[in-house]
């Protein structure tokens, strides 16, 4: 095992996220080669590391920022309307309360606030 797994795999974490973004795939395949080197030299220092998750951080942000912007324009009302629509009528209202006090469909990975509104089995 590398003696810098852990940061190792923060890097690992940023190239795999940035898969589902619009960042470019070439240069996404150049760093994921980087990545593979410092995996494979034990030599590479926890700095090494460091330096190339902030390198990648700084190219890959501005992608991610705007994959989220194109979401909040044009993807959460489409998304909220086909939930609301597969819902029952019932459950409908208790959706429709729920947004209007400010929840999100994701919320669903922080129970607290759903609670509130549904039941574990909703």
């Amino acid at each position: 095992m590398h003696p810098h797994h852990f940061t190792l795999s923060l890097l690992k974490h940023l190239l795999d996220k940035a898969e589902h973004t619009l960042f470019p795939q070439e240069r996404l395949g150049s760093m994921r080669s980087e990545y593979e080197a410092l995996a494979a030299n034990t030599t590479a220092t926890a700095l090494d590391i460091e330096n190339a998750i902030s390198r990648f951080g700084r190219e890959i942000w501005p992608y991610h920022e705007a994959l989220e912007e194109l979401y909040r324009r044009h993807g959460k009302a489409r998304e909220e309307a086909r939930v609301r629509e597969k819902l029952t009528a019932e459950l409908r209202t208790k959706y429709d309360q729920f947004l209007t006090q400010g929840g999100k469909l994701s919320d669903f990975r922080h129970g607290a606030a759903l609670e509130t509104y549904f039941t574990p089995e909703e």
